[in-house]
C-alpha cells in the first residue's frame, strides 16, 4: 500500500455532515472517484473512524437520554466490526 496525502475541500456553503443538502446518498454511491470514504477503507480504520465521530456527537447529547444509549449501541457494533471484518471494495476503483 501506498502513503497518499488527501487533501479535503474546506466547507463553504450549506452543508450537513460534509454534504451538500441537495445530495442523495444514491447520487454519492454512483460516484467512482476514490473520495475520503474509499481512503478510510483503504486504510482499515473506516469502522474505528465512523465510531470516534458517532463519540464525540454522543459525548454532546444529554447523559442518557435515548439517542445518546443508541450511539453508544451503535459504536460498539462498529467496534466489533472493525476487530472482525474489514471493508473490500465491489469493484476496481478508478
Amino acid at each position: 500500500m501506498s502513503n497518499t496525502t488527501y487533501t479535503l475541500p474546506a466547507d463553504t456553503g450549506n452543508v450537513t455532515h460534509g454534504l451538500d443538502v441537495s445530495t442523495l446518498l444514491r447520487d454519492i454511491a454512483d460516484k467512482r472517484e476514490f473520495n475520503q470514504a474509499d481512503a478510510l477503507a483503504a486504510s482499515g480504520d473506516f469502522f474505528i473512524t465512523l465510531a470516534t465521530k458517532l463519540d464525540m456527537l454522543a459525548q454532546s447529547m444529554p447523559r442518557d437520554s435515548a439517542e445518546q444509549i443508541e450511539l453508544e449501541n451503535l459504536i460498539q457494533v462498529l467496534f466489533y466490526l472493525q476487530k472482525h471484518y474489514r471493508v473490500i471494495a465491489k469493484h476496481k476503483l478508478v
